[in-house]
């Protein structure tokens, strides 16, 4: 199925929609709960548009299997002070703009990442404009993104929980961008790579301050921190965790490591 200019769910009432495989391409965006509450849901096949809007004021996007989502502008899950919420245990969502969660003033947005691959050429922002965001990813649920932002502009509420998978980005983590934001970052596993380490004294500036929270078990790794003792050490003692060397990181970005002879 292709050629047709929008998919609407939920326009003014309820709606659902179930896709287990084939192609479906929409030429600008696909809406889930406009005005009404609405569910989207993809095991399997491929569905290709423009853009994807979920919430505003109630709707429910789910990926699992082996289902291909592709877009070319913004992913937003939770807008126009709606409720959105994302729900993805497999396949791939990937994008070449920005992925919002929580986005503009009494807007909501949940996305929870157990499985598959969530990837954007742009940044993820978590709580946006005023709105609240909250990222769950677990298991072997994998971001990959240029920067992550955790509570973007003033009155925003951003808030990350993760407790296993991967977050893999290009460039920077940044939590809390304005004085009246709030962001915060929760780990209790998994791991987190950042390829561009021009913000890692950022990063444990944060840490150091207080606004990462739980950090047992958690990784934080950069070539700078591989390369830095000081840094090591910074990371180690804010994890909370048996010092480590970092002696090397493999493609698949698992470190191998062995303990320290202090």
């Amino acid at each position: 199925c292709s050629g047709a200019w929008t998919m609407i769910l939920g326009e003014n009432g309820t709606g659902t929609f179930n896709m287990s495989g084939g192609t479906m391409s929409i030429q600008h965006e696909v809406a889930v709960g406009i005005n009404g509450s609405a569910s989207l849901t993809i095991s399997d096949g491929n569905l290709i548009a423009e853009k994807f809007l979920i919430g505003g004021p109630n709707g429910t996007f789910t990926i699992s299997g082996n289902a291909n989502i592709s877009m070319t502008s913004d992913l937003l899950v939770g807008r126009q002070a709606g409720t959105g919420t994302l729900n993805m245990t497999g396949g791939t969502c990937s994008g070449s703009w920005k992925i919002i969660v929580g986005d503009g003033s009494g807007s909501v947005g949940t996305m929870n990442v157990s499985g598959g691959t969530l990837q954007t050429q742009r940044e993820l922002i978590i709580g946006n404009g005023g709105g609240t965001g909250t990222l769950n990813i677990s298991d072997d649920g994998t971001i990959d993104a240029e920067t992550l932002y955790i509570g973007y502009g003033s009155g925003s509420d951003g808030n990350c929980v993760m407790t296993g998978g991967l977050i893999k980005l290009a460039n920077n983590l940044i939590i809390q961008t304005a004085p009246d934001a709030n962001g915060i970052m929760h780990f209790s596993g998994g791991m987190i790579v950042i390829e561009n380490h021009n913000r890692v004294s950022d990063i444990l500036q944060l840490i150091a301050d207080g606004k990462t929270k739980t950090l047992i078990g958690a990784q934080v790794i950069s070539e700078e921190i591989v390369s830095s003792t000081v840094d090591k050490l910074a990371v180690a003692i804010a994890c909370k965790m048996p010092l480590i060397k970092l002696v090397q990181i493999d493609s698949c970005y698992s470190p191998h490591v062995q303990e320290d002879q202090l």
